[in-house]
């Protein structure tokens, strides 16, 4: 019985051992820095590895402020940072609360990072991971108290140290949500 169960490996080895599935354009996101099955590229527009000659270049358009914020209100925004040299900032009103935001962005291209400095200049919170974002995507998020009276900075930059894929992914988008909460 035990050489048969031996044989029928050996043979199943040697049949179906060579065989790879093929992978189809657009089937999976872009994994971390990048990375893609083999034959495939990781588009940059679209955060989905397909065959090289469907690439297009990165395309960084500019997004709008987000809305004005009051105590006990939210916002959101979507971005982008064109190099790792790059930063966008917002200015956020303070009041009596905590200032919290939520970076998601596509985990394929550069890692982006929130910093938050206050009136003066001093940094008063910097991002941490906060979970899956799916889709391709993951998020950090800061979490921090505001006071009435102070405009923060809310800092948009490539995570340090600057990690842009050898080269290869120098840029990402985003999806920013920033919240003024009471408790």
């Amino acid at each position: 019985m035990r050489a048969r169960g031996w044989l029928g490996a050996v043979l199943a080895t040697g049949l179906f051992g060579g065989c790879t599935p093929e992978i189809g354009s657009e089937a999976y996101f872009c994994g971390e820095g990048g990375l893609c099955p083999p034959d495939l590229v990781c588009e940059p527009n679209q955060n989905l590895c397909v065959i090289p000659e469907s690439v297009e270049p990165f395309a960084c358009t500019a997004g709008t402020p987000p809305a004005a914020l009051v105590c006990g209100s939210n916002t959101s925004t979507t971005d982008c940072i064109g190099d790792p040299g790059a930063h966008v900032h917002y200015a956020i009103p303070g009041c009596a609360a905590k200032l919290q935001a939520k970076l998601l962005f596509p985990i394929g291209l550069m890692p982006l990072a929130i910093t938050v400095r206050d009136g003066a200049g001093e940094v008063v919170g910097t991002s941490v991971p906060c979970g899956d974002g799916s889709g391709g995507r993951t998020a950090v998020c800061v979490d921090v108290p505001a006071m009435s009276g102070v405009t923060y900075d809310i800092d948009i930059s490539a995570a340090m140290p600057v990690s842009d894929c050898d080269g290869t992914c120098p840029y990402n988008r985003f999806a920013l949500s920033i919240g003024l909460v009471t408790s």
